[in-house]
């Protein structure tokens, strides 16, 4: 009788690339990584910060969300995890098998958002002024990109360099309004 035996070797999760290469700091950026050996059970998506010259168990590890593998297993889409400082982070992807190494082609880059705003608009009952009333109340919609959650809106008298009033906004439907700055 003859026995054969063959070593089967798992295949290991291999990046080649992702897209795009970087995004806010706000997080859930749609990213696309494009390789090998992905699986759709058990396929996790970690972003991670090594730190130069200290143990891998100090490295800052970011898990994305979102996480969905082709069915050819070759490409897997997930959504950057929040990130405050705006870095540098490599992204892996870890499966059954074990995890992808960290690699040139798969850096995401977080950058900071400076907004920007393309109108104000104006109303409610105290327009008794220009632009307002100066007994508050007054709604006041601010259109533009780059609003987040978490964001505040300073009211700032003309002709003066010091901030006088916080408010809240009205959050129109279909319009980036300001009330802690919503997207």
């Amino acid at each position: 009788m003859t026995l054969n035996f063959w070593a089967v070797h798992p295949i290991m999760p291999t990046i080649t690339k992702i897209s795009p290469a970087a995004g806010p700091i706000t997080g859930l950026t749609p990213v696309t990584i494009t390789g090998t050996g992905f699986v759709a059970s058990g396929t996790t998506v970690n972003f991670v910060e090594e730190a130069a010259g200290l143990p891998a168990s100090d490295n800052t590890i970011l898990p994305a969300t979102s996480v969905v593998v082709s069915s050819g297993g070759t490409q897997v889409t997930a959504d950057s995890p929040v990130e405050t400082e705006g870095t540098t982070y490599y992204v892996t992807v870890t499966t059954p098998t074990g995890t992808s190494a960290y690699s040139q082609n798969a850096i995401f880059t977080y950058a900071q958002v400076t907004p920007t705003i393309s109108r104000v608009s104006v109303s409610g009952p105290t327009l008794a002024a220009p632009g307002g009333g100066t007994n508050g109340g007054t709604a006041v919609t601010i259109y533009g990109t780059g609003f987040y959650s978490g964001d505040t809106v300073n009211f700032v008298e003309a002709n003066s360099s010091y901030q006088e009033v916080s408010s809240p906004a009205i959050v129109p439907a279909n319009h980036v309004a300001i009330s802690n700055r919503c997207v």
